[in-house]
C-alpha cells in the first residue's frame, strides 16, 4: 500500500500545485476589481465634497446679494418717495407763484381805477406780492436742485440694484443643472 499512497500523495500534491495558480489568478482579478471600485467610489466621494463646498459657497453668496439687493429696494424706495415728495412741493410753489403773479396782473389792472388812498394800499400789496414771488422762485431753485441731488442718487442706487440683481442671475445660471 505504500506506493498506493505514494502515488495518492503524488497526484493530490500535482492537482494542488495547479489549482493554486488557478486561485491565485482568481484573487489577483477580484483585489483589481475591488481597487478599481474603490477608485471609483473615492473619486465619487471626492466630486460630491467639491459639490457641496460649491453649494455651499453660492447658498452662501446667494443670501448675501438678497440682502442687499433687499437693502438697495429699501433705499430706492426712500429716494423714490423724497424725489414724488420734492416734485410736489415743486409744483406747488410753482402754482402759487403762477397764481400770485396773476393776482398782481388784476391788480395792476384795476389800479388806475381807485381812489389815491386805496391805490397806494394796493401798490404796497403788489410790492409785497413781488418779493413773495422773488422768494419763490430762490426756493424754487433751491428746491429744484435738491431733486436733481436727490434724483441722481436714486439712479445711482437703482444702477447698484441692476448690479446685484445681474449678480444674482449669474449665480442662478451657475447652479442651473449643467446638460450632459
Amino acid at each position: 500500500m505504500k506506493p498506493l499512497c505514494r502515488g495518492l500523495a503524488l497526484l493530490m500534491t500535482l492537482g494542488a500545485i495547479g489549482v493554486v495558480p488557478g486561485i491565485q489568478a482568481q484573487q489577483v482579478a477580484e483585489n483589481r476589481q475591488e481597487s478599481q471600485t474603490l477608485t471609483e467610489l473615492l473619486a465619487e466621494v471626492r466630486a460630491l465634497r467639491v459639490a457641496i463646498e460649491r453649494s455651499g459657497a453660492a447658498s452662501a453668496s446667494a443670501q448675501l446679494l438678497l440682502g442687499r439687493l433687499q437693502i438697495q429696494e429699501g433705499r430706492m424706495g426712500t429716494l423714490g418717495r423724497q424725489v414724488q415728495e420734492a416734485r410736489a412741493r415743486l409744483m406747488e410753489l410753482q402754482r402759487d407763484r403762477e397764481n400770485t403773479t396773476v393776482d398782481i396782473r388784476h391788480v395792476t389792472a384795476t389800479l388806475d381805477q381807485l381812489p389815491p388812498d386805496q391805490r397806494r394800499n394796493m401798490e404796497t400789496r403788489i410790492e409785497s406780492m413781488k418779493k413773495s414771488i422773488k422768494r419763490s422762485e430762490q426756493r424754487e431753485r433751491d428746491l429744484q436742485s435738491e431733486l436733481d441731488g436727490v434724483t441722481q442718487a436714486l439712479s445711482s442706487e437703482q444702477a447698484r440694484w441692476l448690479d446685484f440683481n445681474e449678480r444674482l442671475e449669474e449665480l442662478e445660471r451657475s447652479l442651473a443643472p449643467r446638460k450632459e
